[in-house]
C-alpha cells in the first residue's frame, strides 16, 4: 500500500473436506476468484481481497447496490486514473460453493448484475445476446484448463469439474437470455 493505491490479491478456494472436493468445489477451485485475470484483463478487482487507501475510496465513492459493485467501483476508480495492481502474495481463503444450488444462485446474481451494467449502454442488449453464445461455447475451450488444472491433482476431480463446467455454462446461457427477453430483472 506504500507504492499503490489499490491492490487486489489472490483468493484460494477451500473445500469442505480438504483434498476431496465435491464436483462444484472442484469447478470453483479452477474458475472462482481469478483476481489476477480480473485485474490484468478485465480492469477490476473483486472486493473479497482488495486493499484501498482511505482517501482513494472516498474520492471514488462507495459501492453501488444492484450492480456488480466491485466491477462498477473499479471502473470508476480507473476513470479517475487510479491504477489497480495484482499482488499474488496477498492471499485470502474463501469457501468454495459446495453444491449445484449455491453455484446456480451465484451465477444468477452475477448475470443479473452484469446485465444491469450493460443493458442501457449503446448496443448493450446486442452485446449481451452475443456474449450469451460465447458463454455457451466457452466450455469447449475451457475444458482444457480443467483437464490440466494443477489445483486438481486427481483425474476424477478434473472430470467432475469438467461436467460442472458444461452444465453451468449451459445454464448461464439460458439465464442470460431469460434476463434479456423478460421485462423484470431485479
Amino acid at each position: 500500500m506504500q507504492t499503490h493505491a489499490i491492490v487486489g490479491g489472490r483468493v484460494v478456494t477451500e473445500s469442505e473436506i480438504p483434498g476431496c472436493p465435491s464436483p462444484v468445489e472442484a469447478f470453483e477451485a479452477v474458475f472462482a476468484f481469478r483476481f489476477d485475470k480480473y485485474i490484468r484483463k478485465k480492469g477490476f478487482t473483486g472486493s473479497g481481497n482488495m486493499a484501498v487507501r482511505k482517501n482513494v475510496f472516498e474520492d471514488v465513492g462507495g459501492f453501488r447496490r444492484a450492480v456488480s459493485e466491485d466491477v462498477d467501483w473499479s471502473h470508476r476508480a480507473l476513470a479517475k486514473n487510479y491504477k489497480i495492481i495484482y499482488d499474488p502474495s496477498v492471499i485470502v481463503g474463501h469457501p468454495a460453493r459446495r453444491n449445484w444450488q449455491e453455484l446456480r444462485k451465484k451465477f444468477e446474481r452475477l448475470s443479473r448484475e452484469g446485465y444491469l451494467l450493460i443493458k442501457d449502454k449503446p448496443r448493450g442488449r446486442l452485446k449481451w445476446f452475443i456474449r450469451s453464445f460465447a458463454v455457451l461455447l466457452s466450455p469447449f475451450i475451457h475444458v482444457l484448463r480443467v483437464l490440466a488444472a494443477p489445483e486438481l491433482p486427481r483425474l476424477a476431480d478434473r472430470l467432475a469439474a469438467a461436467r460442472i463446467l458444461f452444465a453451468i455454462r449451459t445454464y448461464r446461457f439460458f439465464e442470460m437470455n431469460r434476463l434479456l427477453f423478460t421485462r423484470r430483472t431485479s
